[in-house]
Protein backbone atom coordinates (compact mmCIF):
# COMPACT_ATOMS: atom_id res chain seq x y z
CA UNK A 1 0.00 0.00 0.00
CA UNK A 2 1.09 3.55 -0.70
CA UNK A 3 0.12 6.39 1.60
CA UNK A 4 0.12 10.00 0.40
CA UNK A 5 -0.27 13.25 2.29
CA UNK A 6 -1.92 16.27 0.77
CA UNK A 7 -0.60 19.45 2.44
CA UNK A 8 -3.15 21.89 3.76
CA UNK A 9 -3.53 25.06 1.80
CA UNK A 10 -2.43 28.44 3.14
CA UNK A 11 -6.02 29.63 3.46
CA UNK A 12 -6.93 26.55 5.48
CA UNK A 13 -4.02 27.07 7.87
CA UNK A 14 -4.87 30.74 8.32
CA UNK A 15 -8.48 29.78 9.01
CA UNK A 16 -7.45 27.31 11.69
CA UNK A 17 -5.15 29.83 13.39
CA UNK A 18 -7.86 32.48 13.33
CA UNK A 19 -10.61 30.26 14.72
CA UNK A 20 -11.83 31.05 18.28
CA UNK A 21 -11.45 27.39 19.29
CA UNK A 22 -7.76 27.35 18.35
CA UNK A 23 -7.06 30.68 20.03
CA UNK A 24 -8.79 29.52 23.23
CA UNK A 25 -6.80 26.28 23.28
CA UNK A 26 -3.56 28.13 22.54
CA UNK A 27 -4.26 30.64 25.29
CA UNK A 28 -4.99 27.87 27.79
CA UNK A 29 -1.84 26.00 26.78
CA UNK A 30 0.29 29.12 27.16
CA UNK A 31 -1.26 29.88 30.56
CA UNK A 32 -0.69 26.30 31.73
CA UNK A 33 2.93 26.39 30.55
CA UNK A 34 3.50 29.76 32.22
CA UNK A 35 1.94 28.49 35.46
CA UNK A 36 4.11 25.37 35.43
CA UNK A 37 7.22 27.49 34.82
CA UNK A 38 6.29 29.91 37.61
CA UNK A 39 5.70 27.08 40.10
CA UNK A 40 8.99 25.44 39.07
CA UNK A 41 10.94 28.69 39.55
CA UNK A 42 9.24 29.35 42.88
CA UNK A 43 9.88 25.81 44.15
CA UNK A 44 13.58 26.07 43.28
CA UNK A 45 13.96 28.98 45.71
CA UNK A 46 13.08 26.61 48.58
CA UNK A 47 15.58 24.57 50.59
CA UNK A 48 15.08 21.71 53.01
CA UNK A 49 17.10 20.82 56.08
CA UNK A 50 17.18 18.12 58.74
CA UNK A 51 16.36 19.17 62.28
CA UNK A 52 17.17 17.29 65.47
CA UNK A 53 14.56 18.47 68.02
CA UNK A 54 15.79 19.23 71.51
CA UNK A 55 14.24 19.10 74.97
CA UNK A 56 12.79 15.60 74.62
CA UNK A 57 11.51 14.45 78.00
CA UNK A 58 9.81 11.31 79.29
CA UNK A 59 8.10 10.59 82.60
CA UNK A 60 6.92 7.08 83.33
CA UNK A 61 5.94 4.46 85.87
CA UNK A 62 6.19 0.68 85.62
CA UNK A 63 5.38 -2.45 87.58
CA UNK A 64 6.03 -6.18 87.48
CA UNK A 65 4.56 -9.03 89.48
CA UNK A 66 3.85 -12.76 89.49
CA UNK A 67 0.22 -13.83 89.71
CA UNK A 68 0.28 -16.20 92.66
CA UNK A 69 1.12 -19.82 91.95
CA UNK A 70 -0.06 -19.60 88.34
CA UNK A 71 3.43 -18.80 87.12
CA UNK A 72 2.22 -15.90 85.00
CA UNK A 73 4.57 -12.92 85.10
CA UNK A 74 2.90 -9.57 84.47
CA UNK A 75 4.65 -6.33 83.59
CA UNK A 76 3.25 -2.93 82.68
CA UNK A 77 4.37 0.60 81.91
CA UNK A 78 2.89 4.05 81.36
CA UNK A 79 4.95 6.88 79.89
CA UNK A 80 4.16 10.53 79.17
CA UNK A 81 6.09 12.56 76.59
CA UNK A 82 5.45 16.32 76.83
CA UNK A 83 5.84 18.39 73.64
CA UNK A 84 6.93 15.44 71.54
CA UNK A 85 7.76 16.43 67.91
CA UNK A 86 5.51 14.61 65.41
CA UNK A 87 6.20 14.56 61.67
CA UNK A 88 3.67 16.23 59.38
CA UNK A 89 2.55 14.38 56.25
CA UNK A 90 4.95 15.27 53.41
CA UNK A 91 2.30 16.00 50.81
CA UNK A 92 0.59 18.59 53.01
CA UNK A 93 3.93 20.34 53.61
CA UNK A 94 4.63 20.65 49.89
CA UNK A 95 1.09 21.81 49.22
CA UNK A 96 1.31 24.50 51.89
CA UNK A 97 4.70 25.65 50.60
CA UNK A 98 3.24 26.17 47.10
CA UNK A 99 0.09 27.95 48.32
CA UNK A 100 1.35 31.57 47.82
CA UNK A 101 2.36 31.07 44.17
CA UNK A 102 -0.86 29.17 43.45
CA UNK A 103 -2.86 32.12 44.84
CA UNK A 104 -0.98 34.52 42.57
CA UNK A 105 -1.66 32.33 39.55
CA UNK A 106 -5.34 32.34 40.48
CA UNK A 107 -5.41 36.13 40.28
CA UNK A 108 -4.61 37.30 43.82
CA UNK A 109 -2.27 40.35 43.60
CA UNK A 110 1.08 39.81 45.31
CA UNK A 111 0.56 42.87 47.52
CA UNK A 112 -2.77 41.40 48.69
CA UNK A 113 -1.52 37.95 49.71
CA UNK A 114 -1.38 38.95 53.36
CA UNK A 115 -5.05 39.88 53.28
CA UNK A 116 -6.11 36.37 52.22
CA UNK A 117 -5.49 33.91 55.11
CA UNK A 118 -5.67 30.85 52.88
CA UNK A 119 -2.75 32.14 50.79
CA UNK A 120 -0.26 31.55 53.65
CA UNK A 121 1.74 34.71 52.90
CA UNK A 122 3.53 34.34 56.24
CA UNK A 123 5.60 31.40 54.97
CA UNK A 124 7.33 33.47 52.26
CA UNK A 125 11.01 33.93 53.19
CA UNK A 126 10.34 31.96 56.35
CA UNK A 127 10.73 28.41 57.72
CA UNK A 128 7.83 26.03 57.22
CA UNK A 129 8.00 23.59 60.14
CA UNK A 130 7.76 19.94 59.16
CA UNK A 131 6.61 18.88 62.60
CA UNK A 132 4.23 19.84 65.37
CA UNK A 133 4.68 19.29 69.10
CA UNK A 134 2.03 17.51 71.13
CA UNK A 135 1.83 15.66 74.44
CA UNK A 136 1.82 11.89 73.91
CA UNK A 137 0.86 9.07 76.27
CA UNK A 138 1.81 5.41 75.87
CA UNK A 139 0.74 2.39 77.92
CA UNK A 140 1.56 -1.28 77.61
CA UNK A 141 1.09 -4.52 79.52
CA UNK A 142 3.04 -7.76 79.04
CA UNK A 143 2.29 -11.30 80.19
CA UNK A 144 4.85 -14.14 80.19
CA UNK A 145 4.51 -17.83 81.01
CA UNK A 146 6.82 -20.85 80.83
CA UNK A 147 4.83 -24.05 80.44
CA UNK A 148 5.88 -27.67 80.61
CA UNK A 149 6.33 -30.09 77.74
CA UNK A 150 4.28 -29.55 74.59
CA UNK A 151 4.69 -31.62 71.41
CA UNK A 152 7.55 -33.46 73.08
CA UNK A 153 9.53 -30.32 73.95
CA UNK A 154 11.46 -29.82 77.17
CA UNK A 155 9.71 -26.48 77.81
CA UNK A 156 7.30 -24.09 76.14
CA UNK A 157 7.34 -20.30 76.41
CA UNK A 158 4.66 -17.74 75.67
CA UNK A 159 4.71 -13.94 75.76
CA UNK A 160 2.02 -11.44 74.78
CA UNK A 161 1.96 -7.67 74.88
CA UNK A 162 -0.79 -5.11 74.26
CA UNK A 163 -0.04 -1.41 73.90
CA UNK A 164 -1.77 1.85 73.06
CA UNK A 165 -0.64 5.35 72.07
CA UNK A 166 -2.63 8.58 72.41
CA UNK A 167 -1.81 12.02 71.03
CA UNK A 168 -3.38 14.71 73.20
CA UNK A 169 -4.96 17.66 71.37
CA UNK A 170 -4.48 15.94 68.01
CA UNK A 171 -4.33 18.37 65.05
CA UNK A 172 -7.25 18.36 62.63
CA UNK A 173 -6.57 15.60 60.09
CA UNK A 174 -7.98 17.75 57.29
CA UNK A 175 -5.76 20.75 58.13
CA UNK A 176 -2.52 19.32 59.57
CA UNK A 177 -2.33 15.58 58.83
CA UNK A 178 0.51 13.69 60.52
CA UNK A 179 2.66 11.08 58.81
CA UNK A 180 2.63 7.40 59.75
CA UNK A 181 5.84 5.32 59.45
CA UNK A 182 5.48 2.12 57.47
CA UNK A 183 2.04 3.06 56.15
CA UNK A 184 0.70 3.32 52.61
CA UNK A 185 -1.97 5.93 51.83
CA UNK A 186 -2.69 6.60 55.48
CA UNK A 187 -2.32 9.41 58.02
CA UNK A 188 -2.03 9.25 61.79
CA UNK A 189 -4.90 8.97 64.27
CA UNK A 190 -5.21 10.38 67.78
CA UNK A 191 -5.39 6.90 69.34
CA UNK A 192 -3.85 3.66 68.10
CA UNK A 193 -3.33 0.26 69.64
CA UNK A 194 -2.32 -3.29 68.89
CA UNK A 195 -0.78 -6.43 70.32
CA UNK A 196 2.25 -8.66 69.82
CA UNK A 197 2.91 -12.23 70.83
CA UNK A 198 5.28 -15.16 70.51
CA UNK A 199 5.36 -18.85 71.41
CA UNK A 200 8.41 -21.09 71.30
CA UNK A 201 9.37 -24.68 72.07
CA UNK A 202 12.76 -25.71 73.45
CA UNK A 203 14.18 -29.12 72.51
CA UNK A 204 17.37 -29.76 74.47
CA UNK A 205 19.86 -32.18 72.92
CA UNK A 206 17.68 -32.53 69.84
CA UNK A 207 20.72 -33.55 67.76
CA UNK A 208 23.58 -34.49 70.04
CA UNK A 209 24.38 -31.39 72.08
CA UNK A 210 22.40 -29.08 69.78
CA UNK A 211 19.29 -27.31 71.08
CA UNK A 212 16.44 -26.53 68.67
CA UNK A 213 13.90 -23.77 69.26
CA UNK A 214 11.03 -23.53 66.76
CA UNK A 215 8.97 -20.38 67.27
CA UNK A 216 5.97 -18.43 66.05
CA UNK A 217 5.72 -14.63 66.32
CA UNK A 218 2.68 -12.55 65.47
CA UNK A 219 1.78 -8.87 65.36
CA UNK A 220 -1.58 -7.16 64.83
CA UNK A 221 -2.19 -3.41 64.80
CA UNK A 222 -5.90 -3.43 65.56
CA UNK A 223 -7.09 0.16 65.32
CA UNK A 224 -5.58 3.53 64.46
CA UNK A 225 -2.21 4.50 63.01
CA UNK A 226 0.51 6.16 65.10
CA UNK A 227 2.32 9.36 64.08
CA UNK A 228 5.92 9.39 62.90
CA UNK A 229 8.64 9.10 63.89
CA UNK A 230 7.84 7.26 67.14
CA UNK A 231 4.57 5.44 66.46
CA UNK A 232 4.57 1.63 66.31
CA UNK A 233 1.11 1.03 64.80
CA UNK A 234 -0.35 0.98 61.28
CA UNK A 235 -4.07 0.18 61.29
CA UNK A 236 -4.83 -3.33 60.06
CA UNK A 237 -1.18 -4.39 59.75
CA UNK A 238 -0.55 -8.07 60.45
CA UNK A 239 2.85 -9.74 60.54
CA UNK A 240 3.52 -13.44 61.19
CA UNK A 241 6.98 -15.01 61.49
CA UNK A 242 7.59 -18.75 61.58
CA UNK A 243 11.12 -19.87 62.29
CA UNK A 244 13.53 -22.21 64.02
CA UNK A 245 16.71 -21.49 65.92
CA UNK A 246 19.58 -23.83 66.74
CA UNK A 247 22.31 -23.54 69.33
CA UNK A 248 25.33 -25.77 69.83
CA UNK A 249 27.16 -25.62 73.17
CA UNK A 250 26.34 -21.89 73.44
CA UNK A 251 29.08 -21.22 70.89
CA UNK A 252 27.45 -21.68 67.50
CA UNK A 253 23.92 -20.59 66.66
CA UNK A 254 21.80 -20.36 63.53
CA UNK A 255 18.32 -19.10 62.71
CA UNK A 256 16.00 -19.59 59.74
CA UNK A 257 12.63 -17.81 59.46
CA UNK A 258 9.89 -16.80 57.06
CA UNK A 259 7.93 -13.56 57.59
CA UNK A 260 4.53 -12.80 56.07
CA UNK A 261 2.99 -9.30 55.86
CA UNK A 262 -0.67 -8.34 55.43
CA UNK A 263 -2.90 -5.29 55.83
CA UNK A 264 -4.28 -2.74 53.37
CA UNK A 265 -2.28 0.18 54.80
CA UNK A 266 0.88 -1.87 55.36
CA UNK A 267 3.61 -0.59 53.02
CA UNK A 268 5.27 -4.03 53.20
CA UNK A 269 2.09 -5.95 52.35
CA UNK A 270 3.66 -7.59 49.28
CA UNK A 271 7.15 -8.09 50.72
CA UNK A 272 7.25 -11.44 52.49
CA UNK A 273 10.81 -12.58 53.05
CA UNK A 274 13.06 -15.37 54.26
CA UNK A 275 15.83 -14.63 56.75
CA UNK A 276 18.83 -16.76 57.69
CA UNK A 277 21.66 -16.03 60.11
CA UNK A 278 24.65 -17.81 61.64
CA UNK A 279 26.93 -16.76 64.47
CA UNK A 280 29.96 -18.15 66.26
CA UNK A 281 31.19 -17.00 69.68
CA UNK A 282 34.80 -17.33 70.76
Amino acid sequence: DVYNIHPLGQATIEGILASPEFQDEASQSIQALAAFHAIDRYAKTARYFVEYPEDLRTVGVSFNTVLGASGWALQGEYSFHPDLPLQREEGSIFQEALTPIVCVLQGVPIQSLGQVPTCKAEIIDNVLDGHVRRDVSQAQVTATQIFGSLFGSDSTGFIAEAAAMTVHDMPDRAVTPLDTPGARDDIADATSWGYRGAIWLDYHNAFGAARLTPYLQFQHDVSGSSPAPFGPFVEGRRVVTLGVGANYLERMSADLSYTMHAGHHNALEDRDFVSMSFSYSF
